[in-house]
């Protein structure tokens, strides 16, 4: 018998940079994506969360062609201080603090766009294998349809209980509850 050991990454170790929230719309979605923006601004203020940056790109950034290929805006959570290359006083832990803070907000009122989340891992910046690794293997993505559903998750599910009397279900879901917790 082998013996193997998998590595996990600390994220309060691993973290140099902070998160990324990129939200993507079209430019008939802009006063949407704009109304969406301020909002999610004020609601990290009102939380005592502060961005190191934040900015609307009305057309897509050049940075050498990509990756972003469309109208987005971008808020970086307790990022990096731009003139050293390493994460805001701080650190990792309040990053994470952050991010739980975003990401509820925008779970709850992304208005159907689409968002990406990602940590900031590759630092300083130019590494980019490590950078793709951050905007996709690290990557959190909300309003991204998966068509057809993925088999871990059946929707239809839902679908066949909207069709049945809510009170019944209910009653189910706190049996099968009540059965879990024996």
């Amino acid at each position: 018998m082998s013996s193997s050991t998998t590595t996990f990454l600390d994220p309060y170790v691993a973290l140099k940079g902070g998160y990324d929230v990129h939200v993507y719309f079209t430019l008939e979605q802009h006063a949407k994506a704009t109304s969406l923006y301020h909002a999610f601004l004020a609601f990290l203020a009102d939380h005592r969360v502060k961005p190191t940056f934040s900015f609307i790109y009305d057309q897509p950034p050049n940075f050498e062609g990509g990756p972003h290929k469309g109208p987005m805006w971008v808020v970086q959570l307790m990022g990096i201080n731009p003139a050293r290359d390493i994460i805001q006083e701080g650190g990792a832990a309040r990053a994470i603090e952050h991010l739980g803070v975003a990401l509820s907000w925008l779970m709850l009122n992304r208005q159907g766009l689409k968002v990406l989340v990602h940590p900031n891992v590759a630092l300083p910046f130019g590494q980019v294998a490590e950078e793709k690794i951050d905007h996709d293997e690290y990557a959190v993505w909300m309003g991204i349809a998966h068509d057809p559903s993925p088999p871990e998750l059946d929707i239809a599910f839902f679908d066949m209980l909207l069709s049945r009397d809510a009170k019944e279900v209910e009653e189910e879901a706190v049996q099968r509850l009540a059965s879990v917790q024996k």
